[in-house]
């Protein structure tokens, strides 16, 4: 865990696909520590063009994260991908999901 945090089991909320958005979330809540530092919700995301993000939901905004699998890093990654809004960082990640949101 960066900066020496210990976490608990992760609790995760809800999982869902969205055909027309062409994307597969994943929710789960940060637990007290990393709450404390501005993170709330954490969320996997996979894409139709078939690329694996996790995303971090802070009280600032939303950015892709160092996070892989199994191992949770929160910070963000060296790309820089950070929106205000998930529909926002999601349209910078994915052409598809961009392109299917017009179409709604």
């Amino acid at each position: 865990m960066p900066n020496g945090l210990k976490t608990s089991t992760p609790v995760t909320l809800s999982q869902s696909y969205h055909p027309r958005l062409g994307v597969f979330l994943e929710l789960t809540l940060a637990d007290g520590l990393l709450r404390l530092h501005g993170d709330l919700i954490y969320i996997d995301v996979v894409t139709l063009e078939g690329n694996k993000y996790c995303i971090t939901g802070s009280s600032k905004s939303f950015y892709v994260n160092c996070s892989n699998g199994s191992i949770l890093d929160p910070k963000p990654t060296k790309q820089s991908l950070e929106a205000s809004t998930l529909v926002g960082l999601l349209q910078k990640i994915s052409a598809k999901f961009k392109k299917g949101l017009v179409l709604i």
